[in-house]
């Protein structure tokens, strides 16, 4: 099968408009829908669908193609990041990605951009592709590629003009592709699911925009932690967590978490709380759980967090 897609440099809009991903990847192949997503593409030579993460892995080459998923309404938001190199290096850099190009390319009657840039996790630096598609949800599609001879910039290229999207799948579809298992606890309900491996629990129809109203986030990392030490881990994470940089840490200490030794922090600021579990299984891509409310709230919902908490379980 050829691919038939056209490539121009990138445009530039008006403002930058800064778009922090919370909590926070061929020809003659078959096409194949990626669980729980809204993608459907024709995998590279030696990729195959990930029983880890929302996406395909080359198990031979530890190249990964990932897929995040965010709501709809993110795509001008994103679009604004992936317009020029200065907007999207500014995006990623806390995330240690060097962004070298940013480019457009026309598939299936739509603009894909693309920015390239290099990226250095567990040790080993990767070249990184990552496209963004808009349907029913926004998609951020990321190639990571661990020998960067193996795939050319135009390859990739052809690899993101492959993607189409589908309808959204249900929640409940989502929920069963997490790389992890919980149980929910009233007053906690799932508002939704993001990327493939986090999952977002309110007490509210929505999330409360002021981060009073206590929340739930059970996340499972895409790649492995720097550090074998879920207390270090743990206390970079929840510094990193928005509005808890400059957190006061009132206890933590080592508990059961995710089925084996884990590591629970509470830590507070400005009259919120936030309770942290935290599990490093032997692939050192962490499980974890956040609760984070105004202090007073948080006190009336711990139970739930504990029992929640308890039943979090790393897929097989």
């Amino acid at each position: 099968m050829k691919l038939n897609f056209s490539r121009r440099p990138a445009w530039v809009p008006g403002p930058m408009t800064l778009f922090l991903l919370a909590f926070l990847q061929v020809a003659g192949a078959e096409s194949v829908t990626i669980p729980g997503t809204t993608v459907a593409m024709e995998p590279p030579p030696g990729f195959s669908v990930s029983d880890r993460f929302s996406g395909l892995e080359n198990r031979e080459t530890g190249s990964t193609m990932m897929i995040v998923e965010l709501p709809a309404d993110a795509y001008q938001e994103m679009a604004s990041v992936m317009a020029t190199v200065e907007s999207a290096s500014k995006a990623w850099a806390s995330r240690g990605v060097a962004i070298t190009g940013v480019a457009r390319i026309y598939a299936h009657g739509s603009e894909i951009p693309i920015a390239t840039g290099t990226q250095t996790a567990g040790g080993r630096t990767m070249t990184k592709y990552m496209a963004l598609f808009g349907g029913d949800k926004t998609v951020l599609v990321s190639l990571n590629v661990r020998n960067p001879p193996d795939i050319t910039q135009a390859h990739a290229e052809g690899i993101m003009a492959s993607i189409t999207l589908r309808h959204a799948p249900s929640l409940e579809d989502e929920i069963a592709a997490l790389p992890f298992t919980f149980r929910t606890v009233e007053p906690f309900h799932v508002d939704q699911v993001l990327g493939g491996s986090n999952v977002l629990l309110t007490i509210t129809e929505s999330p409360d925009p002021s981060g009073m109203s206590p929340v739930v986030v059970i996340t499972r990392a895409l790649e492995p932690a720097d550090s074998s030490d879920p207390a270090v881990i743990g206390e970079r994470l929840i510094r990193g967590t928005t509005g808890f940089q400059s957190l006061e840490i009132a206890d933590q200490a080592s508990v059961s978490f995710a089925g084996d030794n884990g590591h629970y922090l509470k830590a507070v600021v400005d009259g919120r709380t936030a309770i942290q579990f935290l599990n490093m299984p032997d692939d050192r891509r962490y499980i974890r759980l956040v609760a984070m409310g105004e202090t007073a709230a948080m006190q009336q919902v711990l139970p739930a967090v504990d029992e929640i908490a308890r039943s979090v379980r790393v897929a097989d």
